[in-house]
């Protein structure tokens, strides 16, 4: 691996380091199944749903069948940390169409 190399990789780990940290003890995972219903919208750099109250939460995991515009309902264990995504994502354990 050549230094460019290395330097991407280790800019890679400090982000996760840092994403994970910076997690708050309240959006922490949980035992418990959160859900969450909205509009698919498109996000920076995963797919995000736009809640009724106009918050946009980032996704991890959506299926690709959900299209922008679609509206969904996903449950999963909370909030955590996503190098792919570049910020805080909600993790989908399931995720079906809402009426």
């Amino acid at each position: 691996m050549d230094s460019s190399g290395i330097r991407r990789f280790l800019r890679a780990a400090v982000c996760v380091a840092l994403a994970a940290c910076s997690q708050p003890a309240a959006r922490a995972m949980t035992a418990a199944a959160l859900t969450l219903t909205g509009e698919v919208v498109p996000g920076t750099e995963c797919p995000a749903i736009r809640l009724e109250d106009g918050r946009i939460i980032a996704l991890s995991r959506l299926p690709a069948r959900f299209v922008i515009g679609d509206r969904v309902t996903v449950s999963g264990p909370g909030y955590a940390g996503s190098a792919t995504c570049q910020q805080e994502v909600f993790v989908v354990e399931t995720a079906e169409a809402a009426g």
